[in-house]
């Protein structure tokens, strides 16, 4: 993957617990996949504690150190791929529309005023409806906002929609995203034309944009998820 979105890391791996920590924070999943990228960089995959989908590429100084590295990981691995994987890694943009920023502080707004209602002994009928009705508007925020995560998928915004470096891949089963600190699979059930070299994909209630360098990157693509998942459908917005 390009530049950006290469960051130092240190590998460990214990039971086929493998740990990846970077300045990002750390990564843990039980390890089921190796697949060869290039001679000096790999991809691991498999699920973390929650039964989530993780997936990492690993990128070394030389082959031989990439060879090292597989090598002790070999018997910690339950599938290795010798081959590039069958549609490679693809580096995009992702155009994060749906703002979570506003419903954060909704939620920061309510306990706070009842604070300071309390502290500044505020009189008893304001305290009663700032408390029955900020629950009331905490408890829609809290829903809006559970929606508003479903529906971002891989990236989300937070007062402004913004742009997201990630990669894609594509495979039998999954249409998988990956971002710093975060890999996800989905299910595309629709894809959305929204120009030559853009398209939006919907799995589910999730819903998110792809932005292409080319229009023939998106062409490719979307020839490939059409191959793995023959009953998407394809229209223009």
């Amino acid at each position: 993957m390009p530049g950006p979105l290469w960051t130092n890391a240190r590998l460990g791996v214990e039971d086929r617990l493998v740990r990846v920590t970077s300045a990002e924070g750390t990564v843990e999943f039980r390890a089921t996949r190796l697949a060869w990228k290039r001679p000096d960089s790999f991809s691991l995959s498999g699920l973390n504690e929650r039964s989530h989908l993780t997936r990492v590429i690993l990128r070394f100084k030389s082959e031989d150190a990439a060879k090292v590295a597989a090598g002790i990981l070999s018997s910690q691995i339950e599938e290795r791929q010798s081959l590039e994987a069958k549609w490679g890694e693809l580096p995009v943009e992702l155009l994060a529309m749906v703002q979570v920023g506003p419903l954060f502080l909704v939620l920061l707004v309510w306990p706070i005023a009842l604070f300071l209602a309390l502290v500044l002994r505020a009189p008893s009928d304001f305290r009663l409806a700032l408390s029955y009705g900020g629950l009331v508007a905490f408890v829609l925020a809290m829903i809006r906002l559970m929606d508003a995560e479903l529906k971002a998928g891989p990236a989300r915004a937070w007062f402004r929609p913004r742009r997201v470096k990630a990669w894609i891949s594509v495979d039998a089963d999954y249409f998988t995203v990956g971002t710093l600190g975060n890999v996800e699979g989905f299910v595309p059930s629709r894809i959305e034309w929204n120009g030559t070299d853009s398209f939006a994909v919907v799995s589910g209630r999730t819903r998110f944009r792809i932005l292409f360098g080319k229009s023939d990157e998106a062409t490719e693509l979307l020839s490939k998820i059409r191959a793995s998942f023959p009953n998407v459908e394809v229209a223009t917005v």
